[in-house]
């Protein structure tokens, strides 16, 4: 193993994040990406062991102090660490989902894992974690954590052409497999996309969106596979309309419907850009109660291309059109750096006299290191306007 000696201001900074940018301190060029070195001071202190990551442009520290290999007993420590606090939060059993490691906020920098009942997803951000990833992937098995478990490549890049499934530990997942969140049952598939279907980060805001709509009208907008429309049928609401450009995904949608027990007969799913939409229903004269919009920070889709920091406001003001009086609007960002209450104020006109009545960010599965604001990407926040 490679010691490599850094300066005072690595140490400052290692003890306050996982990741070291190359800027306070380039990697030596003849170290490989992908390498584990250990990192010392000028008096030759451990500072611990990190991995090169080129991609990222920095030093992902994944054993700080004295630690003397990246192996299965690290990746044991750290999986049953992170169990502890899963557990202790009451997100574990059987056929549950949720994450289990949440990269640096759980010390496993660069590496997520989530469990979908009896399987797991492993996902490395760049091919410098892959082994990492795969350590992971077998700690879960040794603990018997999994039947199998899915090891992805999700960098930057991947979502628009799907997953790199770099390798299938144990047993294969069924193409749709079946979890439960509370009473509510959901499909996933872990082996065709990089997204499965299903968001745990948004657990409790489903939760939030169910006590809000007994006996309205609910429009769910960028509806992905109708999670929240779940929620919101779930919730009693006379009538839920769900909108996304891909009919394959509202197929997915009007499963989880049947799924879960809910009236077809009260779900309505448009295949349409949401923009087109919100313009024909002002026309139409359309109202709604409820309005849900959680869209991507960026897609290239089908004509439809959308940039959150230039669509997202025009939206949100065309909703708003359409919002009944006492209506509530309710909103998601997950996009780093973006402040959606700042959009908000700009895109809800003042004459609605929109009151914030309740915000939300990560849950407790998604810790983040302190220092890492970036890392607390989710917010969402519900209005009532007049």
């Amino acid at each position: 193993m490679t010691n490599v000696t850094v300066p005072q201001r690595v140490i400052d900074r290692a003890a306050r994040a996982s990741d070291v940018p190359f800027s306070l301190f380039a990697a030596p060029p003849t170290l490989a990406d992908g390498e584990i070195v250990r990192l010392q001071s000028h008096v030759y202190a451990s500072v611990g062991l990190a991995v090169v990551d080129r991609a990222a442009g920095c030093f992902r520290l994944l054993a700080p102090g004295e630690a003397t290999a990246i192996d299965r007993t690290w990746a044991d420590a750290r999986i049953g660490d992170a169990m502890a606090l899963r557990a202790a939060q009451g997100l574990t059993g059987p056929d549950r989902a949720y994450r289990l490691l949440n990269g640096a906020g759980d010390r496993t920098p660069g590496v997520l894992a989530d469990i979908y009942g009896a399987w797991a997803v492993v996902s490395a951000l760049t091919d410098a974690l892959v082994p990492v990833a795969a350590l992971v992937a077998q700690g879960l098995l040794d603990r018997r954590m999994a039947r199998g478990v899915v090891v992805k490549h999700r960098g930057r890049g991947r979502a628009a052409a799907g997953p790199a499934n770099v390798a299938l530990l144990g047993e294969a997942p069924p193409e749709k497999l079946v979890v439960h969140e509370g009473a509510w049952r959901f499909e996933v598939h872990l082996t065709t996309g990089v997204n499965v279907g299903l968001f745990t980060d948004m657990r409790a805001e489903r939760a939030r969106i169910a006590g809000l709509t007994a006996g309205r009208r609910v429009l769910n907008l960028f509806a992905y596979t109708g999670a929240l429309s779940v929620a919101a049928a779930s919730g009693g609401a006379a009538h839920v309309t769900s909108v996304d450009l891909s009919e394959g995904v509202l197929a997915w949608a009007r499963d989880h419907f049947a799924l879960n027990g809910l009236d077809a007969g009260s779900h309505t799913t448009v295949a349409a850009d949401v923009s087109a939409y919100l313009a024909e229903s002002g026309r139409d004269g359309r109202r709604f109660d409820v309005v849900l919009i959680d869209p991507p920070s960026f897609s290239a889709a089908r004509h439809a291309a959308f940039a959150i920091d230039r669509d997202y406001a025009p939206i949100i003001r065309a909703a708003c059109d359409l919002l009944a009086p006492g209506g509530d609007l309710w909103l998601a960002s997950n996009t780093r750096g973006y402040s959606l209450v700042g959009a908000v104020q700009v895109a809800v006109p003042a004459v609605r006299q929109p009151r914030l009545v309740g915000q939300g960010g990560l849950p407790g599965d998604y810790p983040t290191e302190l220092a890492d604001v970036d890392a607390r990407y989710l917010q969402t926040c519900l209005l009532r306007l007049l």
